[in-house]
Order: structure tokens, then C-alpha cells, then sequence
């Protein structure tokens, strides 16, 4: 998924309208979404946040069903569109 999200050149919008298209997610969906649009694997995520793979199945599936989205591959190319690593620096102190 690295390489297919390397082909796009997506420059973040961030702003309001990250905001908004993100309001529906909880800080740790956003964050499940930051790692999904750098390619992380649910076993990558899991990891990384120290929970199980069950857990991050879980947060993917909502936050697909929130945004109206259909696939992984939607949420990162969503997720890199919106600038959501910007959106969690800006929103959310401590997270990288």
C-alpha cells in the first residue's frame, strides 16, 4: 500500500475542512487513521499503540462506517488528502 500511496501527490488541505470531515471520529480512530495512511499494518498498528489486532480491526471498521468508506486504501488516500497527520499534532497535544 507504501508504494500505490507513493504514486498520488496529495497536498494535505488540513484546516476547517479536516476538521469537519473528521469530527465523527474519536482521537483514537484519528490516530488508528494517521497510521493506516503511513501503510501500518493492523499487526504495525497494534503494536505501536499496545493493544490487539482485535482492538485496531475494530477502530478500522468504524471509522470506515463513519467516513462512508468502503476500504483501507479510501481511508489512507482520505486520510493524506486531509493532512490528518497535521490534524492530530494540531488537535491532540502528545501525539506525533
Amino acid at each position: 500500500m507504501r508504494r500505490l500511496l507513493d504514486n498520488f501527490d496529495l497536498t494535505p488541505r488540513g484546516g476547517d475542512r479536516a476538521s469537519e470531515r473528521l469530527a465523527p471520529l474519536s482521537p483514537r480512530e484519528v490516530d488508528v487513521l494517521r497510521r493506516i495512511s503511513q501503510g501500518s499494518s493492523n499487526m504495525e498498528i497494534a503494536f505501536e499503540l499496545a493493544v490487539s489486532e482485535a482492538t485496531v480491526k475494530t477502530h478500522v471498521s468504524s471509522l470506515l462506517k463513519k467516513l462512508g468508506l468502503r476500504n483501507r486504501v479510501e481511508a489512507a488516500l482520505l486520510a493524506k488528502e486531509e493532512g490528518v497527520a497535521a490534524f492530530i499534532t494540531a488537535s491532540a497535544p502528545g501525539h506525533v
